[in-house]
């Protein structure tokens, strides 16, 4: 009979990854409990690379923070940084298992829904939007055209709440304008300072009133 070996380890199985509500730049690991480990390691990475490690743990739920992602081209939908995690389990004498199916990660913030452009006073579009869990503000783009690159209008609504109204002014008399918006956080809680930008919404359209 051997002695001094550690059953197998197999790969872990069901691994999950997901976006915590108000929690950002944070993406929430877990898989199911594999028989003969005592502990695991998490290793994730930007593209194909594996370069950052949870260190041993002994849980299954396991928290990544600091995660980087913001557009680099705010014109353009669903340019994201993507995560992939693997979870590998240990033995009892520190003998690494096999690593599970790798799993893509992308912390971002949910779009802005709701959105809703009317006419104001003179020259105005009053513009309004739901709440957006882990968003604390929003940006908002508009212009004469249904195209954002070639929008020309802008505001950064920091200190704004996420469920919210603004409205914009200094418009054309009885023009059709559209309307963007773009979840924003700001990371400095993680110590990043970069800033966390979500996804822009779909065109909405409003007209002002005519003269």
């Amino acid at each position: 009979m051997l002695t001094g070996c550690s059953p197998r380890v197999n790969a872990p199985q069901n691994l999950n990854v997901s976006m915590i509500d108000g929690k950002l730049g944070t993406l929430l690991v877990n898989w199911d409990p594999q028989p003969n480990a005592v502990k695991y390691i998490v290793q994730y990475g930007l593209g194909d690379n594996f370069d950052l490690s949870s260190g041993e743990i002994s849980g299954t739920v396991w928290e990544a923070t600091g995660l980087n992602s913001y557009q680099m081209d705010p014109y353009k939908q669903g340019n994201r940084d993507e995560y992939k995690f693997r979870v590998i389990g240990i033995s009892e004498n520190g003998k690494q298992g096999k690593a599970s199916e790798t799993v893509i990660g992308k912390a971002e913030v949910p779009p802005v829904t709701g959105i809703f452009v009317k006419p104001g006073r003179r020259r105005q579009l009053i513009v309004n939007w739901d709440h957006t869990p882990g968003s604390s503000h929003v940006n908002l783009r508009w212009g004469i055209a249904n195209d954002i690159a070639a929008s020309d209008g802008e505001a950064h609504t920091y200190g704004i709440s996420p469920q919210g109204v603004y409205t914009i002014t200094g418009l054309e008399d009885g023009t059709e304008y559209f309307v963007w918006i773009q979840t924003a956080a700001d990371l400095i809680q993680n110590g990043s300072g970069q800033w966390f930008d979500g996804r822009w919404s779909r065109a909405v359209s409003g007209t002002t009133l005519a003269p």
